[in-house]
């Protein structure tokens, strides 16, 4: 149900509360209306509330798997992964060619 025809099920609603004060009965399509409004506004909320949710266990895990990859001690680059201590190996031995070339 979209929100324009919730909200016109929401209005007929009212207007049929107001011709029930001046005491025209209630019918069963006033009542059907009614459940059918209520239950997708339940849906609306329930949709909200989950992608809220989801969005949430998303930052969760990113922040884990963010963790154990710090934690992990090696670069993962294009081909191959490179572990801390041989990138920095390669790092002074350039180092020393510099200095020493």
């Amino acid at each position: 149900m979209t929100l324009r025809t919730r909200k016109q099920g929401v209005d007929y609603i009212k207007e049929r509360i107001i011709a029930v004060i001046n005491g025209i009965p209630v019918t069963p399509t006033v009542v059907r209306v009614q459940d059918k409004v209520e239950a997708a506004s339940q849906r609306s909320i329930l949709s909200g509330t989950l992608a809220k949710q989801r969005v949430h266990d998303l930052g969760l895990v990113e922040a884990v798997q963010q963790k154990r990859k710090v934690d992990s001690g090696k670069v993962v680059q294009r081909y191959r992964e490179i572990y801390i201590d041989t990138r920095l190996g390669r790092i002074l031995r350039l180092m020393m060619r510099i200095k020493g070339g």
